[in-house]
């Protein structure tokens, strides 16, 4: 999927970025009973130029394996400033945590798509999927770095490190009115309101797909597992569902073969439902339309590619 990841340039705020990425995970932080600490110094800018949701994709990446691999203690991110000119400035995010670690052998492939840092804590926590690998390619297409410091039982450490041109407030308000909205410029909208079923079990997919469609007027209900969205789709009346294809409990493909069958059964008109798939390959896009469903789109989700699909099923 490297070939598919893109980095927008905008003036955006990075300080008001990392209050948006704390409110997104203060539940799920709140639930695990975790404790949370950020810490931000003087010296980082209020105003940058850069790809905010992509930053924020990589905060929200980092954090959500830090709470998923924290059973114990806190979480601590920390924003500074290592280099600044009138310029602009490099600035460092770390997130450290006191959770599990990672084994010294599987610190080089940590960043690997779908890689478990080892089977045993993969019974108990699951794996980093698609969120390491796709982080450290967007910090690279970033010009930056991001690093792991980690030891087993005592915690891990990830950092990523951007250089990004500096912006002063007026240029911000003049270019960017909405600072925590996705980037919607050239991004054909759909104009009916519409009731959407996202079937997606990772938390922070979850988080930014709802941000895009709600930043549309979309209603959006989250299903969490494949069962989930079965019987939500059995009591709802939905104008579209997108499907994560890889769910616990029950798949995607399987998920959407139930719909199908019950609407068939019942003489009911086809929602529509759109695959969301990690593999762009021919055989999976193949798997997904004889499964039932109408389309498809690839993680990581583009704004853009997703909202043509759903002009494309004529739902407005």
């Amino acid at each position: 999927e490297a070939g598919k990841l893109e980095i927008t340039r905008a003036p955006f705020s990075f300080r008001q970025t990392i209050d948006d990425c704390e409110k997104f995970l203060s539940v799920m932080v709140h639930k695990e009973s975790i404790e949370m600490v950020t810490l931000v110094e003087d010296s980082v800018p209020e105003f940058v130029m850069g790809d905010m949701d992509r930053i924020l994709q990589i905060m929200l990446n980092l954090l959500s394996n830090a709470v998923k691999f924290n059973d114990r203690g806190g979480i601590v991110v920390f924003v500074e400033c290592k280099d600044s000119t009138e310029v602009s400035s490099t600035i460092v995010v770390s997130v450290a945590d006191s959770g599990i670690g990672i084994p010294q052998a599987k610190q080089k492939s940590i960043y690997d798509a779908f890689n478990q840092a080892d089977a045993k804590y993969n019974r108990s926590y699951g794996g980093t999927g698609l969120g390491l690998s796709i982080s450290k390619q967007l910090v690279e297409l970033m010009g930056g770095t991001l690093s792991l410091k980690s030891i087993e039982n005592v915690g891990t450490r990830f950092s990523f490190e951007v250089c990004l041109p500096r912006v002063n407030g007026d240029d911000l308000k003049k270019n960017q009115p909405s600072m925590t909205q996705p980037k919607l410029d050239n991004i054909p909208t759909v104009q009916k309101p519409l009731f959407v079923l996202v079937a997606e079990d990772n938390r922070i997919n979850q988080i930014i797909i709802r941000k895009i469609l709600e930043s549309q007027g979309h209603q959006v209900i989250i299903g969490s597992n494949g069962n989930e969205a079965v019987e939500l789709s059995r009591t709802h009346q939905f104008d579209l569902i997108l499907m994560d294809v890889q769910m616990p409990l029950l798949d995607g493909l399987e998920a959407t073969r139930q719909i199908r069958t019950r609407e068939q059964e019942h003489g009911a008109d086809a929602i529509p439902i759109v695959a969301v798939t990690a593999h762009a390959m021919e055989e999976e896009k193949m798997r997904c339309l004889l499964a039932g469903m109408t389309d498809f789109v690839t993680k990581p989700i583009d704004t853009k590619t997703l909202f043509a699909v759903i002009n494309r099923l004529n739902l407005s």
